[in-house]
């Protein structure tokens, strides 16, 4: 298992929480991390990786993955 980290970012892009949790790999994080439906941007890292960025709800940001 990997261990993982959702960041919540506020509208000017810095973190603003984070959850924590472990994932089998990223494929089932990302599907883990759009389980919390937010209104913020997210950015999914595995350690000093990034894993992905999904964009907030109302689709200001643009989703990608790294």
């Amino acid at each position: 298992m990997a261990h993982y980290r959702l960041y919540f970012l506020d509208s000017s892009n810095h973190i603003a929480s984070a959850e924590e949790y472990d994932c089998q790999g990223d494929d089932y994080a990302i599907a883990q991390a759009l389980q919390f439906e937010s209104d913020r941007n997210l950015e999914l890292w595995n350690g000093a990786r990034l894993v992905a960025r999904l964009a907030a709800l109302d689709g200001e940001a643009e989703s990608t993955t790294g």
